[in-house]
């Protein structure tokens, strides 16, 4: 099976079926991450096939496999995530002609128009965008608690709120009674 990620759509047109394999070299995935921004980038494959579907409009069934690697949202700690993603699209050529609604609210992702070249790596690295975290949290929380007691850890813990209502009440109790 080939290895590369844009596929000529003049040459495909002569095959009814094309099987592919991607695994991207070390430096293409390290720009790959940082397209995507992610901290690094491990263990992608991408493999599926394109198979002819009418007269000119080409169907791609795939699965994306890959272990991103982000920041997490409160710790900043790196995270470990897999990405297992099947991943599925209708390659229509006259996009135009084929479309009859006009509703806006009734798009389908899986459509895309052909064009004169299929690029798998945007392919991959839309669903990379998709389907990793938009905000990646580790087991471990950051202690960001501030409060008087945590300021102060002389002053006693077990203060009941409203022991220290009634007594701020006889206070003010009071200093009205010394004003008259």
């Amino acid at each position: 099976m080939p290895n590369q990620t844009e596929i000529i759509v003049t040459k495909l047109n002569t095959l009814q079926k094309y099987d592919f394999n991607i695994t991207l070299n070390s430096s293409d995935t390290k720009l790959l991450a940082k397209e995507c921004d992610l901290l690094a980038l491990k263990k992608l494959f991408f493999t599926g096939k394109l198979q002819r579907v009418q007269k000119d409009n080409w169907k791609l069934k795939a699965n994306l496999k890959a272990l991103v690697t982000q920041p997490c949202v409160n710790t900043l700690q790196p995270i470990d995530t897999q990405i297992l993603s099947i991943v599925e699209r209708l390659f229509i050529k006259d996009w135009e002609g084929s479309r009859n609604r006009t509703d806006e609210t009734v798009l389908n992702a899986d459509y895309e128009i052909l064009s004169n070249k299929i690029n798998l790596l945007d392919i991959i690295t839309e669903e990379i965008i998709l389907n990793a975290p938009l905000y990646p949290r580790s087991g471990v929380t950051a202690d960001s608690s501030l409060s008087e007691s945590s300021l102060n850890p002389s002053k006693n813990t077990n203060i009941k709120p409203f022991s220290v209502l009634s007594t701020l009440r006889k206070k003010m109790i009071a200093q009205d009674d010394s004003l008259k």
